[in-house]
């Protein structure tokens, strides 16, 4: 019975031990997600805003025509807009870059203890979109983002082995302070770029 109650309280304090650990990478993991979004829509930011038309044919009394052959002018008229980042990757990723590293590291209160920060970005290339006009445009933007943090009671292949292979020995990156282990965490962030609003009935033309 006193060795069911040792083993008992050892398990309660290991799992008390993860816990603690597990709770900071959450927390790393929700800061790294939310500099990743904002990185996402600093990129959206650079999308260029596209007006799409609607083309008519008009005869030489002015009057509607299918006829190609009778047009004489081709009025266009602006059904709505819609925003593309196709050929603005460079921008984009730039800004995201910002986005991020400010959002995860600046402020009053940076991310600590953390390393081998990764991040990538792109435009959602494989989710067209169509106009109303029949035009291709692509207004969505992915990033991607990891980082090691650092476990501080997770150390020895015991308290590895009850991690579930969470904690991973040693340093990574080999640099500063040594670290006893550490856990990687990922997360990606997305955002649509998105026209203005049209103005509303009766608002003044800009």
């Amino acid at each position: 019975m006193g060795l069911l109650v040792v083993f008992a309280l050892a398990l309660f304090c290991a799992l008390g031990v993860l816990g603690l650990d597990v709770s900071r990478a959450v927390g790393a993991r929700a800061r790294l997600r939310t500099a990743l979004d904002a990185a996402a829509l600093a990129a959206c930011k650079q999308a260029a805003l596209v007006p799409e038309y609607r083309y008519t044919l008009l005869d030489g009394d002015g009057n509607e025509t299918t006829d190609p052959s009778k047009a004489a002018v081709v009025r266009a008229e602006v059904v709505g807009f819609h925003c593309d980042l196709a050929g603005r990757d460079a921008q984009a990723l730039a800004q995201a870059r910002a986005a991020f590293g400010q959002n995860l590291s600046g402020g009053r209160d940076p991310l600590r203890d953390a390393r081998e920060v990764s991040f990538s970005g792109g435009v959602r290339y494989d989710r067209p979109k169509t106009g109303k006009d029949g035009s291709t445009y692509y207004d969505e933007y992915r990033t991607e983002g990891s980082l090691a943090v650092r476990s501080y009671l997770l150390a020895g292949p015991l308290a590895r082995w009850l991690a579930g292979g969470l904690v991973r020995e040693g340093s990574p990156g080999g640099q500063g302070e040594e670290w006893a282990g550490y856990i990687v965490v990922s997360a990606e962030g997305t955002a649509q770029a998105l026209p203005p609003p049209p103005p509303a009935a009766g608002a003044a033309a800009p």
